[in-house]
């Protein structure tokens, strides 16, 4: 069973520590097969989700697919740590099994397969979002060719700031991390 409070209270302290690096938060009860999130994203993950299982997921608020709560780790990510993109999803088992959090341990891979079909699809979302924010000067729109690694243009870059820091610190995160290091920080691993 997930202890919310400990673990509110251990992703205070992380991110406080990489407050300019996160630009979503997302939040993991197993109760119930919801999907909080913008809606149109929300429909895209959900039929991501669907296509790996056939499970259906509700997608709406909060207080509309569960019930008017506050207090929990998405309340405290996007208040008090200022975390832009804020995302609850509910897992299963579903709200009609009886021993709610519990999950039979034949559904874990099926559940996080599915499940990370839908974070892709959320994550692709905040990244486009972030993309469009930054591209617009003025008005107007811009091709990004940058690299964060040393500002000069180009066609190789990282997606994160953090990138140049990550590799910095721990020199063999691109070995360790392959792929997530390849997709965000081509230009700080040398892959360009």
């Amino acid at each position: 069973m997930i202890n919310h409070v400990g673990n509110t209270f251990a992703i205070q302290y992380f991110d406080y520590l990489n407050i300019f690096v996160i630009k979503s938060f997302r939040s993991f009860p197993t109760l119930i097969l919801l999907l909080l999130l913008k809606y149109e994203v929300g429909k895209k993950a959900t039929n991501a989700l669907s296509k790996i299982y056939g499970t259906k997921y509700v997608v709406g608020s909060g207080a509309d697919t569960l019930y008017p709560a506050s207090g929990g780790s998405e309340d405290w990510a996007k208040q008090t740590a200022g975390i832009k993109y804020v995302y609850l999803l509910e897992l299963r088992p579903d709200e009609k099994n009886w021993d709610g959090f519990i999950l039979d341990e034949r559904q874990l891979i099926p559940t996080a397969a599915e499940t990370w079909a839908g974070i892709r699809v959320v994550a692709d979302a905040v990244i486009e979002r972030a993309h469009r924010k930054n591209a617009r000067i003025n008005g107007s729109t811009i091709k990004q060719e940058y690299r964060f690694g040393n500002g000069t243009t180009g066609s190789c870059y990282d997606l994160r700031h953090a990138c140049k820091r990550w590799v910095r610190e721990k020199e063999s995160i691109c070995q360790t991390v392959p792929i997530f290091m390849r997709e965000q920080c081509a230009y700080s691993c040398g892959h360009c």
